[in-house]
């Protein structure tokens, strides 16, 4: 199992992609499934920025690379809407079965929180894993 203590406290940056300078959720997203050896494309995606996670699992030129499950397996991205927000605003990457690592815009870097937190339970939208290929 990776490790990824040297990833907390990593310092968030919009379209961060370098988690020695810094990233952001799809920067995340992607050094964690390299950690796993699973290469997932850093997609061009050019939405607003409030669109960037929702575009990354609806897009239709990208969500064909996604399986939606039904439990959080490792790795996997779980991704959360705010209750008013009409898309898919969050991700976070699931490093076990009730833990996930994500970057906290509010917080400015990454960190590691529980699946079952009321703040964070209530806003899952679901589970995806890469299923694109390599």
């Amino acid at each position: 199992m990776p490790n990824f203590e040297d990833l907390i406290g990593v310092k968030f940056i919009p379209y961060g992609k370098d988690p020695e300078i810094g990233l952001d959720c799809l920067g995340l997203l992607i050094e964690v499934y390299k950690r796993f050896g699973v290469i997932v494309p850093d997609f061009d995606v050019n939405f607003k920025d409030y669109k960037l996670v929702d575009s990354l699992i609806n897009s239709e030129k990208i969500k064909s690379y996604w399986l939606e499950i039904e439990e959080p397996e490792i790795p996997c991205a779980v991704v959360f809407r705010n209750s008013c927000d009409k898309f898919i605003t969050h991700l976070g990457m699931c490093i076990d079965k009730n833990k996930f690592i994500h970057c906290r815009y509010d917080v400015g870097s990454v960190v590691v929180e529980k699946l079952n937190h009321p703040f964070w339970s209530k806003k899952i939208v679901g589970f995806y894993k890469w299923n694109g290929t390599n």
